[in-house]
């Protein structure tokens, strides 16, 4: 049995062993004590393993003098713009496996997972009136100053349909932010980058959004597939353009029309057709221009592509919560018994 001293920031943070637990993704622990594994926190001196859901510093540098490289897992779940630290050399030479989550590519020998996603059949979408000509987006709106991030991109895309005087409603937190407080997070956002000695986009600073008129911003909402359902239209931005997470799949689950914006689809193993797909870096316009102009036959032959999609058993096993989560447990019982082998 294997001591597993277990991180977890970033995409998956939860801050301790139970709240992790509350989560969706808790069911990872109860399959990994099903495999014979004990969970500790980083802290926990009769740790064997270490297991780095993103890398953390203060949690590697708690275990770095008990556990042997050999031992040491780094789970990549966010992107280079939210935490650089994943991506550096010397960061994962610390550790004796990286498995990447979502990523579009990794490095020669690096295994990519699929992003486990919310059980679509255990828990389906509510119903909701799909109003024609609407768009949603639901997303925190964050800043980030290093090259790459598309957290700018959602932006200018707000300012596109508030020109356009097109029907846009905004979920999620920080998109009233104003005035001094909106110059405080930039300032946070590029001494970030400078510290983490990232290249920095200036064109990501950050201003105050027209929130009004066209664009409804109903902050924090208890239920974004609820909303999501209400729209014909869903903004799908990532984080970077190099990876797929939850976005792409809840605007298909609600049965919106997704314009999606992140690596090609067919690089990730999904179907072309499920989207509306507006390239890795579009412009603004082309959200607007594309709800203005886009065909009924077209909305309904995404929409149907996206229902077989998600109907399809192969999609199931592969990205659903259930299915997904097995494997990561999987990677990380057997980097365990690699590793329990090199001792």
């Amino acid at each position: 049995m294997a001591v597993i001293a277990l991180s977890v920031v970033g995409a998956t943070a939860a801050g301790d062993l139970a709240g992790y637990a509350a989560t969706e993704y808790g069911v990872l622990l109860d399959l990994l004590r099903e495999r014979g594994h004990r969970l500790v926190e980083p802290t926990g001196t009769d740790a064997t393993h270490f297991v780095a859901m993103d890398h953390d510093r203060r949690s590697f540098s708690a275990i770095a003098d008990r556990v042997p490289r050999h031992r040491r897992q780094l789970i990549v779940f966010e992107p280079r713009v939210v935490l650089p630290d994943n991506y550096w050399v010397s960061v994962r030479a610390q550790y004796g496996d990286v498995l990447s989550v979502g990523a579009e590519s990794a490095t020669p020998g690096m295994v990519i997972i699929p992003w486990p996603q919310h059980d679509w059949r255990a828990h389906p979408t509510p119903a909701g009136e799909h109003v024609a000509g609407t768009s949603v987006l639901v997303n925190s709106n964050k800043i980030s100053m290093i090259s790459g991030s598309l957290y700018g991109l959602r932006r200018d895309v707000i300012r596109a349909f508030d020109r356009d005087d097109l029907p846009l409603t905004l979920a999620g937190s920080n998109w009233s932010r104003r005035g001094a407080r909106v110059q405080i997070e930039n300032a946070r956002a590029l001494a970030y980058a400078i510290v983490k000695r990232e290249r920095i986009d200036p064109g990501e600073w950050s201003s105050r959004l027209p929130l009004g008129g066209s664009v409804n911003n109903v902050g924090i909402v208890a239920d974004k597939q609820a909303v999501l359902a209400e729209h014909e239209f869903a903004v799908v931005i990532e984080n970077s353009a190099n990876y797929v997470s939850e976005k792409l799949f809840d605007a298909v689950m609600a049965g919106c029309v997704p314009l999606y914006v992140g690596p090609p689809l067919q690089h990730m193993g999904i179907p072309d057709d499920v989207a509306i797909q507006l390239g890795r870096a579009p412009k603004p316009e082309a959200f607007t221009e594309t709800v203005r102009t886009l065909g009924t036959a077209q909305k309904a032959g995404v929409l149907r592509a996206g229902a077989a999609w998600l109907a399809d058993d192969q999609t199931y096993q592969t990205w659903a919560m259930p299915h997904a989560l097995v494997r990561l447990a999987n990677e990380i019982h057997q980097t365990i018994e690699r590793g329990a082998e090199e001792s």
